[in-house]
This record gives C-alpha cells, structure tokens and sequence, in this order.
C-alpha cells in the first residue's frame, strides 16, 4: 500500500518589464507498507513473516529567472531540486539487505534560449544542463537467496552525474513544408558506485546514454478541393553508442552506434471527422538493444523490428 500527499506553491516577480524571476516549493509526504512472506527451508517449508513500512518527508524548490532579449528572444536560467520515493523489493527475504531502496534526490542546474527568428518561420532552443543524482535507482535482476530464483531489484548508486547540450529547432520552408531538427550531446557517468563490494564503477558510463544524437524530420502538407487534407512525414534518428548494465553480474555491453527512419502518409476527411494513416517504422529494420541480463550466458531484449500499417480513427 502506498499514499503520497503534497503542497506546493509558484511565484513569478516581474522586475522589470523584461525580467522576472521565479521561486516554488514544494512539501511531500509518502508512504509505503507491504505484508508479506517468504517460504524457506527443504523438505519442510518454513513461512517467514516480511511485513515492512517507510515515511518519507521531503521538501523540494526551484529558483529560476527569465529575460527577453527581444520581443522574439528569451533567455532563462533555473536550480531545482527533485525527489523519487525509495521502496521495496518483493520477492526479498526481510533479512536480505536490499528489501528496501531509499529514495532518489536530484539537484539539476539548466540555462538556455528560446527564440523565433525569420518573421516566426524558424524556431530555435537550446539548452546547457547539469543533473547531480545521489541514490540514482538503478534495476537489476538477483538471486533471492531463500529460493534460489531471479528477483527484479531497483538498487541505489551513490552518486551520478548528468551533463549536456540540447539544440532543437522547427522551420517552415513555405505554408506546406516544415522541417524539424534537433541536436544534443550528453555526458553521464556514475561518480561513486560499487555494484559489489569489489567492483568500482566510478566513471562508467550510465545506461542508455549516447554521447550524441541527431534527429531530422520533413512534413509536407496538401489541401485538397473537397475540404480534406494528406500529410506526409519522413523522420530518421541517429544515436551514438551507449551501454546496458547487468548490476548482478556486474558487467555492461554495448550497442553499437545506429541510425532509425520512420515514415507515415495520412488522409484527413474533411473537419477531421475520420483519418487514415499508413505508416512505416525502422525502415532500416535495425537491431537495437534496449535491456540485457546475463543470466543463462547472456539474453537481449530488442526493439521493434522494420514494423508497418494502417491506421483509422474517427470521432463522435
């Protein structure tokens, strides 16, 4: 069982008709409680009471401001801090250390721009960041030592740390073309963290973290006579490579760098009553790993082959 209650408040100051600062706060009260057992012993079965109750009360804020450079231009600044409950593991024997996970805190530094340039045609953010997290959760697959099976665990790292760069942008070619783009760079990494008491993964790579990654869209849009309209989009993304960790072993693999297109073409009828939509996704057809556990030598989960379709939709 769980409950979580919470009062917050926001309050925005303008200075000066161009810059305005921010302030929040925020007060969280969760809790958590199970009632459980665990079986053990051979040949006689002995059941093991594993009830367990946690209260977390935790007080979060944000500072931030914000400056218009122009009518058209924005630029902006914040510190906040952040917070995910800590709880159990079923499945976990009440003896075993890692029945409980405490929470995860986060404090996150972030400035960047917005703006709107070529008589509002193009559309440009970009954004620096720099997350700090301390009990970073972290899943696993473990033995339960009362009955020798796999358990899923979440486990806390001690520190971890995420920083990057983030571009991303919309232009209108004309009334029916559009393109999108975007662009971003990231550094996380595990500061302090021990998997096991003799593994030290100090600056390690966190999951699913590619140094880089592009995307690029194109849409382009017909009206026609009857009040309908086709649209038609090609999107591709590509991403470095990044690592998948098994903590129980502990070991991490690596997928490879990869690159994804997706294309789709939709007719809406006229006052968007009904649409149909015909799509394409990893036109490449692409393995891409998205979960590893080395148990059994190794198994991968991969993400959805070359999959394609129709849509239909309609409203009432």
């Amino acid at each position: 069982m769980s409950s979580s209650r919470a009062a917050f408040g926001q309050l925005t100051y303008s200075l000066t008709p161009a810059l305005r600062l921010t302030a929040g706060i925020r007060r969280t009260l969760d809790e958590k409680s199970r009632k459980g057992f665990d079986t053990v012993g051979s040949p006689v079965r002995v059941r093991i009471e594993n009830d367990a109750a946690v209260e977390y009360a935790v007080t979060n804020g944000k500072v931030g401001i914000d400056y218009d450079l122009s009518k058209t231009v924005m630029l902006y600044g914040s510190f906040s801090t952040g917070y995910k409950a800590g709880g159990f593991n079923n499945g976990t024997v009440a003896t075993n250390p890692f029945l409980y996970y405490d929470p995860e805190r986060l404090s996150a530094l972030e400035a960047g721009a917005k703006g709107r340039f070529l008589g509002g045609r193009l559309q440009l953010s970009a954004s620096a960041f720099s997350y700090l997290y301390k009990g970073l959760q972290v899943s696993t697959v473990a033995i339960n030592p009362a009955t020798n099976a796999q358990t899923s665990q979440t486990r806390n790292a001690a520190r971890a740390v995420v920083r990057g760069l983030e571009v991303e942008g919309k232009y209108a070619i004309n009334p029916q073309s559009k393109l999108d783009f975007g662009f971003n760079y990231l550094d996380g990494h595990y500061e302090t963290y021990r998997p096991t008491l003799t593994t030290n993964w100090a600056g390690y790579d966190l999951d699913n973290a590619p140094r880089t990654g592009l995307t690029l869209g194109y849409t382009h849009a017909w009206d026609l006579s009857n009040g309908g309209a086709v649209s038609a989009n090609v999107n591709t993304k590509y991403s470095a490579s990044y690592v998948m960790s098994d903590f129980s072993a502990p070991l991490q693999v690596r997928q490879d760098a990869f690159h994804k297109t997706n294309a789709r073409l939709t007719y809406s009828a006229p006052g968007d009553k009904w649409m149909v939509q015909a799509y394409v996704k990893n036109i490449e057809n692409k393995d891409v790993m998205v979960n590893y556990n080395n148990f059994a030598g190794g198994i991968v989960w991969l993400a959805q082959p070359r999959t394609y379709g129709v849509r239909f939709s309609t409203g009432f």
